[in-house]
């Protein structure tokens, strides 16, 4: 894991706790408006941590439809939300 300029971490999605494959990640999807469209979870395909008054999750998600979803989730030391979706990018 290599950190970058902007003080993020990159990270291997092994490392990140199961809470943001399921929870948080379904919340994403379902923000992305196409959570009726989805016949599998979302695949995440690359993710990145950066340390703050909490910590900043960036993921990039593969759906089934083989689209992508960019979401940023927040954990407040145990408080999980999801604070962006960008839909329909690579």
């Amino acid at each position: 894991a290599g950190r970058d300029v902007r003080g993020l971490q990159r990270d291997d999605r092994q490392t990140i706790p199961r809470v943001y494959q399921t929870q948080a990640l379904e919340r994403a999807t379902q923000a992305s408006g196409r959570n009726g469209m989805l016949t599998s979870r979302p695949t995440v395909v690359e993710a990145a941590s950066q340390v703050v008054a909490g910590t900043n999750y960036f993921v990039k998600l593969r759906l089934a439809s083989g689209e992508y979803v960019h979401a940023r989730i927040y954990d407040h030391f145990g408080s999980v939300t999801l604070t962006a979706v960008q839909v329909a990018k690579s």
